[in-house]
């Protein structure tokens, strides 16, 4: 069986722990449920309610400077998360702190720190042009009157849209509405922008520049701490410096991704060709202790036999093959060994919670 991490998160360990310097975003023994709702009687009886927990005693220290990766399935509490920092959800319980600000009792100075972006293109309006758009945004947002169209045209800049400001936003690719909505965030100058699946309705392309933009300009330019959550382990591997899986409202696993696959114990899969009898190879891989599956794949004009194997701990397993096979005479020609991923690290972690409370 595969093994996952389960251990609740320790502080984070990393440089901005070690100087001692205090966290972007410090969360700890943070709670929130919802009241399941289906019709106008459960509203009626609300004291007989019935909740959906959506985060658990989750606790996160996410350092300055950094694109830090929330990872999980839908419905994990990746957005719920989100919205609480934000401010947009008050927590049931727990405290989340912006640079040292409570997000409840100093709402109004956290508001200067952070901006939060929807990976949904209905937030913006899209008979206006994005230069309107902006126009609105800054003006609820209290952008000075005398410095709000120098503002505008500097973020249209930075996201590479001055040129299609005067278009209507209905006009506009996917990727483009991602980037005004960036934008827009950005109106504020905020320290740290908390980015909810950017690429959710993007093509590979699209995604590309976007992922570009965020190392290139957000991040190694204007140093803006970023909070990334997606399901996408691609991205997540590229972009982030430190992750954490969450999954049924609480946080399984945190650290960066070598880190955490480091740690992640997985059945390994191996490739292992030979020269040597098929069948005797085949008896002898089968019955090795450790090999939990072995299929043999149709030769091919490259020479050799090719197994595909499943092994329980590929770091011991290999070794012993090898002795193995070298003392029965059988001619190794290639041993792969394929690393736990992401994918394997997130899904597991979903089988072996059911998200129910």
């Amino acid at each position: 069986m595969t093994q996952t991490i389960t251990t609740q998160y320790s502080p984070y360990a990393g440089p901005a722990a070690d100087s001692g310097a205090t966290p972007a975003i410090l969360i700890e023994g943070l709670e929130k449920r919802f009241p399941k709702t289906s019709g106008y009687r459960d509203i009626a009886t609300f004291w007989k309610r019935h909740y959906t927990v959506a985060l658990q005693g989750v606790d996160l220290s996410i350092p300055e400077g950094d694109v830090f990766g929330l990872l999980g399935p839908n419905g994990a509490g990746k957005t719920t998360l989100m919205k609480i920092i934000s401010g947009l959800v008050l927590p049931d319980a727990g405290t989340v702190l912006i640079d040292g600000f409570d997000i409840v009792d100093d709402p109004d100075d956290v508001k200067d720190y952070l901006s939060y972006v929807s990976g949904e293109e209905r937030s913006l309006y899209w008979r206006l042009t994005g230069r309107q758009n902006m126009q609105f945004f800054a003006t609820l947002y209290e952008v000075p009157r005398m410095s709000r169209d120098e503002k505008i045209d500097e973020m249209l800049t930075l996201v590479g849209l001055l040129d299609a400001a005067d278009e209507r936003v209905g006009n506009y690719s996917s990727g483009m509405k991602q980037r005004l909505s960036i934008a827009r965030g950005l109106l504020t100058d905020p320290d740290i922008l908390l980015l909810d699946e950017p690429t959710r309705s993007l093509d590979p392309l699209g995604a590309r520049d976007l992922h570009r933009f965020i190392e290139d300009d957000l991040v190694a330019k204007h140093h803006k701490t970023v909070i990334l959550a997606t399901h996408n382990m691609e991205e997540a591997a590229k972009l982030c410096s430190q992750v954490a899986i969450i999954n049924a409202g609480r946080i399984r696993a945190t650290g960066s991704v070598d880190s955490i696959l480091e740690r992640l114990t997985v059945q390994g899969k191996c490739v292992l060709t030979v020269d040597g009898n098929a069948g005797a190879v085949e008896t002898l891989l089968s019955s090795s202790h450790g090999v939990m599956g072995v299929v043999r794949e149709l030769p091919t004009s490259k020479g050799g036999e090719t197994f595909n194997l499943t092994l329980d701990d590929p770091t011991k397993n290999v070794p012993v093959l090898t002795e193995l096979l070298v003392r029965n005479g059988v001619g190794i020609i290639e041993i792969r060994i394929s690393k736990p991923t992401l994918v394997e690290a997130i899904s597991n972690i979903a089988e072996e919670d059911d998200g129910t409370f």
